[in-house]
């Protein structure tokens, strides 16, 4: 088994790259736990504040819920609460849209997240997140998360009137199981999802609460029976949804935007909702999370990650194809390429432990980007090869790729100087002419489509996978 000690480390006789937040992404502080409040707010059920905006308010309209336009949606009543995920401002909104949104409300219940999900250009899907252990913090009691549930049951069936009708547990890999309740009500249809995990070292956890509302008989948006997790997306079917432009770019279509939230660790689980939505599956990040044991205030552990999508993949109908990993033995092969180029220029070397634990970002931070970057692309060209024709081979059949980093080596588009650390995103496309990647980070509207030069692409690559489709399944 592998030794971990922090947040990047790696042994000697296998390597776990730690995906934790860049710093200015990252969690802003202390992660406290919220049982106490939790608990209180499972006594009273009352609204978590005066100034609390309902959000059924706020999408009041006189043509009803599903009428609502994604054209001049964000009105200035609305403005405050809500960003849009992409430029096209068309597929989705976020609450909270920044940092000062006001608290908004469900049923006088907080809530910590809402997606606004548009199809046709007409509001299709609510997303909304009533407890999720990222933001609202560790809750290890059961009585009281299965009180809470209970209390967001109540108040459900109050608002419509029945009290509807659960579906069988449904397991998604070891000891994580999902719960669902269906309600129907006029013109929607209501699912209340949580969840929970239980592991034989750790007891209790909850994880996740939400509250979806869709249109009522739309049976490509309902869930009636369960959570649907399958991929429905064929690799045939991805491959249309490669577009090539004149000016070189080749890239996927269609990769759909999440915003990880700025006090979350969770761009691992980011980034496989994004991959999985755009192959079919109806998952979010706070179930991937709870498969991968994401932790908010420190990120995502690589190996267990990526252990985690290859059991679940037998599940789901896709496989996880692994093109580069970062393990000690070759880590530290390029570092020994690289002081062996920075002792002919005569510039500082990196000092590495001979023994025990390496710890990666304090090697990345004695480096000197220029250096490095001429080492990967002159002394490890077979290496770089292989990386750009896994990324041409990949995209040009519609296949985003998992792209692990480690930031702060290169200046990049539309990210803070101070951005430094361990990272997931995704690629979807490049441009062999202008010898560029185009990616995509999972941080909202301005991140949907960014590029950078291969060589630094390469040059702080940690990792590579692919999730690839066994055929699509029907839903």
């Amino acid at each position: 088994m592998p030794t971990s000690t922090g947040p990047d480390c790696l042994s000697r006789a296998s390597g776990a790259l730690r995906c934790g937040p860049a710093r200015e992404w990252g969690p802003r502080g202390s992660t406290p736990s919220h049982a106490l409040a939790i608990l209180g707010f499972v006594l009273s059920l009352l609204a978590v504040a005066a100034q609390s905006e309902p959000l059924d308010k706020l999408l009041a309209t006189p043509d009803g819920l599903w009428s609502i336009p994604a054209d001049g949606f964000l009105t200035p009543e609305r403005a405050p609460y809500f960003r849009w995920l992409s430029a096209d401002k068309q597929d989705a909104v976020r609450y909270p849209g920044y940092a000062n949104s006001p608290p908004l409300t469900f049923l006088d219940m907080t809530v910590y997240e809402a997606v606004l999900r548009f199809t046709d250009g007409r509001l299709g899907k609510l997303e909304i997140s009533v407890f999720n252990r990222g933001d609202a913090g560790a809750v290890r009691e059961k009585d009281l998360f299965e009180g809470f549930v209970n209390g967001v049951q109540q108040r459900i069936s109050a608002w419509v009137g029945s009290p509807g009708q659960e579906v069988g547990k449904q397991r998604l890999v070891a000891n994580l199981t999902v719960r669902q309740r269906n309600w129907a009500q006029d013109t929607v249809a209501l699912h209340l999802i949580w969840s929970w995990s239980k592991k034989a070292n750790e007891g209790f956890r909850a994880e996740y609460v939400q509250i979806e509302l869709v249109p009522a008989g739309n049976e490509g948006n309902t869930k009636p029976d369960r959570v649907n997790l399958d991929v429905t997306q064929s690799r045939k079917e991805s491959q249309t949804r490669v577009r090539r432009e004149a000016n070189g770019d080749v890239f996927v279509d269609g990769v759909p935007m999440v915003d990880q939230g700025p006090n979350r660790g969770y761009c691992a689980a980011a980034t496989a909702e994004r991959i999985l939505r755009y192959l079919g599956a109806d998952v979010n990040q706070h179930m991937i999370a709870q498969m991968a044991d994401s932790q908010a205030d420190q990120g995502t552990d690589s190996e267990a990650f990526l252990r985690m999508l290859k059991r679940a993949g037998v599940k789901m109908g896709f496989s996880l194809k692994e093109h580069i990993t970062l393990d000690a033995v070759t880590f530290l092969q390029s570092i020994d390429r690289y002081n062996a180029l920075a002792k002919r220029k005569k510039a500082p070397q990196v000092n590495v432990p001979r023994g025990g634990v390496v710890v990666v970002s304090d090697i990345f931070r004695q480096l000197d980007p220029r250096i490095f970057l001429e080492m990967k692309t002159t002394r490890e060209k077979s290496d770089y090869r292989a990386f750009l024709s896994t990324v041409s081979h990949q995209v040009q059949d519609g296949i985003p790729l998992a792209w692990s980093v480690y930031l702060g080596l290169y200046p990049e588009e539309n990210t803070p100087a101070q951005a430094q650390g361990g990272h997931l995103r995704i690629i979807i496309g490049f441009n062999p002419t202008a010898r560029e990647i185009i990616y995509t980070d999972s941080w909202g509207q301005g991140h949907e489509f960014k590029r950078m030069p291969m060589d630094n692409a390469w040059a702080m690559t940690t990792g590579l996978s692919s999730f690839e489709p066994h055929g699509g399944r029907s839903k």
